[in-house]
């Protein structure tokens, strides 16, 4: 997926899931840290892209460092579980291609995807439709403070 598809897919998928845990002024907190975390698996890019930093072991090691800065920082730990979500649901974006991920690297090489995949991650289709799931989960999220 482009950067626009997993970014609305991330904080959709994290407002979802925190929404019942959410005060409506933590939101703009919570929408940096899962849009952050729903690209950070793409530094990657130049480097063994989906397989250095699109794993179980990558995603397990950024969330233990995200946890140590909000201990740290005494923010709260919203910040940690934001990344943490929107960074599974790059993995889980990336999954839905073709192309997949080396979930399990560097243990395994292989990649992993859906047994329905959407398309590549240039596709339209692939980037329209991430972009409506997260967007249709935001509403879904926001449910709660109305």
């Amino acid at each position: 997926m482009r950067r626009y598809a997993h970014i609305l897919f991330g904080v959709g998928f994290s407002l979802f899931a925190l929404s019942p845990f959410l005060y409506i002024s933590q939101l703009p907190i919570m929408v940096m840290a899962s849009g952050i975390g729903s690209i950070a698996p793409d530094l990657d890019t130049r480097f063994r892209h989906r397989k250095a930093l699109h794993n179980i072991l990558s995603l397990a090691v950024a969330s233990i460092l995200a946890l140590i800065v909000v201990l740290i920082t005494k923010i709260g730990l919203l910040p940690a579980a934001s990344f943490t979500l929107g960074y599974i649901s790059h993995i889980i974006g990336d999954m839905m291609t073709v192309r997949g991920v080396a979930l399990l690297y560097p243990f395994k090489r292989k990649h992993y995807r859906f047994p329905i995949t959407l398309g590549r991650s240039e596709d339209p289709l692939v980037n329209i439709l991430g972009a409506a799931l997260g967007i249709a989960m935001m509403f879904l999220g926001l449910r709660v403070f109305f």
